[in-house]
């Protein structure tokens, strides 16, 4: 591993190291996970004949930047996390040739050991209570405040069920808020960050993703694995994920009440939960952590080839 410590992603000094390692390394491509790092990418190879791949994980539009688009465009391959992403960028200006889609993998031989009841108790569930999990950064295009108002809603229908929102963010004083406002404290509970967050989700009754952008919805891909019956949104690229009625449930963005009966099908209609973990761990298998790496090296083996590199 070679460590650069940009202070920026237009860091010129850590661009001219960077460009130094790619040549003592003889490096033949250089792959950018993240935006900023792709912005370090394209300075490094500036001039050089190193091509560049870029991955964009978010379904997030440029907004206008015309720095964005100049990075993005600099690269020769532009790896969209769904068919979702994609559309956005070439939406973005970005050539459709120039943008391909490799989905997100999930160990499938990972074993997760399910949070105990003392655990779950630690949080405020108590043991045997029904429970719906979301594992997501409090940020605003999450949207934790639709967790909130459907657990709210699902609790009408399934008094007992308790709500775990698992990770931080800027949105958690707005959480705080509209739990205290719906006189929720009870029943819907904040873990915060937490290292055993997988352990947790599979301890869950109901997996929820109550998103209003998602570029995948990584978080799904470990509910099939783990056999796990998930809810989500029809946000981004979250509907690749789970095939409504199959592997998942679907609801609208931002429909609280949707989403809530969407929970209480899960957790009461018989049958449903088991053909959804059923099927899910099924469709597991399509998002391989060996397909990712595959369609990941054919996007390397392309441009080595169409640049005469290889």
């Amino acid at each position: 591993m070679v460590s650069c410590n940009p202070a920026g992603e237009m860091d010129l000094v850590a661009a001219v190291r960077l460009r130094r390692k790619l040549r003592l390394l003889h490096v033949d491509l250089i792959h950018a996970h993240t935006s900023h790092a792709l912005a370090l990418a394209v300075l490094a190879t500036v001039g050089s004949s190193i091509p560049v791949v870029a991955s964009r994980r978010v379904d997030v539009p440029f907004r206008g930047s015309t720095a964005s688009r100049w990075k993005y465009s600099r690269a020769a391959v532009v790896v969209a996390v769904s068919e979702a992403v994609r559309d956005v960028l070439v939406r973005g200006g970005l050539p459709p040739e120039q943008v391909t889609v490799v989905y997100d993998g999930v160990d499938l031989e990972r074993e997760t050991v399910p949070a105990s009841p003392g655990e779950l108790a630690g949080l405020g569930v108590p043991e045997g209570a029904p429970l719906a999990i979301q594992v997501a950064q409090m940020a605003w295009p999450k949207d934790p405040l639709t967790f909130v108002r459907a657990t709210v809603q699902a609790r009408r229908s399934v008094p007992a069920l308790h709500g775990l929102l698992v990770g931080e963010g800027g949105e958690r004083a707005a959480v705080e808020r509209t739990i205290a406002e719906l006189d929720a404290e009870a029943f819907v509970h904040l873990a915060g960050h937490r290292a055993d967050a997988d352990a947790l989700l599979a301890a869950a009754d109901v997996v929820v993703l109550s998103s209003r952008g998602e570029g995948m919805g990584s978080v799904l891909l470990d509910a099939l694995m783990m056999g796990r019956p998930a809810v989500g949104t029809r946000a981004g690229g979250i509907p690749e994920v789970l095939v409504d009625g199959e592997s998942g449930l679907l609801t609208p963005v931002g429909d609280a009440a949707a989403l809530g009966t969407a929970m209480v099908r899960v957790l009461l209609e018989p049958g449903l939960a088991d053909r959804l973990a059923a099927e899910g761990r099924k469709r597991a298998q399509y998002f391989s952590m060996a397909r990712t790496a595959q369609a990941t090296l054919a996007v390397y083996r392309r441009v080595l080839l169409e640049r005469q590199l290889l």
